[in-house]
């Protein structure tokens, strides 16, 4: 995963939420989608669940996201983009693009395209796609961040699991069914003042266990496969515990959403 950043360093984020989540089809408007496959698809969680345009080897999606709301995050997720492909964004206080207020460009990547920017408060944003027709698309992100501070940049641990089924007989012949692999991280953060605490529960309060989001241990560096920028889930409670002068510690365990 590549992600850009116009204001990088070494720091952990958490993006949410994605405004796209509580929208509905009259304010998604694309340029094309196959019967069955909306551009509506887009704020289904699951990435299987996607938006597919025709051959038109230029597409664009525009959403009104009712008010103007600060984005620092922008994310294709889910994708079968090829490297070839143009991508980009513009955003813009009505619906008319023949000079919007801001724009940038995406840089590809084959698995989560990631991009934080300066934050940007617009009702209306438009993504297109030049170069490429019958686009599938999973998850397109647009959403503020928080950057978790202390961090845990060093305290942690990646496992790869893994779905696949293995029965055996009596007499030791397998038979097995493929699975597939995804990352869990446990990550344990050092004492963590009142302010930052506040922030965190503000986004379990908001996320729980049930809604995905974007996890970067890193915000910028990449190149370290097991810690590229995950989408997940946290998957059980948090517990504080606390340390010294009113500071908690406490652990967070995640694991990748398909």
């Amino acid at each position: 995963i590549y992600i850009q950043s116009e204001s990088g360093g070494r720091q952990m984020r958490v993006t949410y939420p994605d405004y796209i989540d509580n929208l509905t089809s009259s304010n998604i408007i694309a340029s094309s989608a196959l019967t069955d496959f909306p551009a509506v698809n887009v704020t289904d969680q699951r990435l299987s669940t996607l938006w597919k345009t025709d051959a038109s080897t230029t597409q664009s999606i525009v959403f009104d996201l009712g008010s103007a709301l600060p984005v620092t995050t922008i994310a294709v997720l889910g994708h079968n983009l090829t490297s070839s492909t143009t991508i980009n964004v513009y955003a813009n206080t009505s619906n008319s693009w023949s000079s919007p207020a801001y724009s940038t460009t995406l840089t590809w990547n084959s698995d989560i395209i990631l991009k934080f920017i300066p934050s940007k408060s617009y009702q209306y944003w438009k993504i297109e796609f030049i170069g490429q027709g019958n686009l599938e698309i999973g998850r397109i992100w647009l959403s503020n961040y928080l950057t978790i501070n202390p961090s845990s940049l060093l305290d942690f641990t990646v496992e790869l699991k893994n779905s696949d089924v293995n029965l055996y007989d009596k007499d030791r012949y397998k038979i097995s069914e493929a699975g597939i692999v995804w990352r869990a991280i446990k990550l344990k953060f050092p004492p963590t003042d009142n302010t930052m605490l506040t922030n965190l529960l503000d986004w379990f309060d908001m996320v729980g266990l049930y809604r995905s989001f974007i996890f970067c241990n890193f915000d910028t560096i990449r190149g370290y496969s097991l810690v590229e920028p995950l989408y997940c889930s946290i998957v059980s409670d948090i517990g504080f515990t606390h340390s010294e002068s009113m500071k908690f510690s406490y652990e967070l365990s995640l694991e990748e959403d398909k």
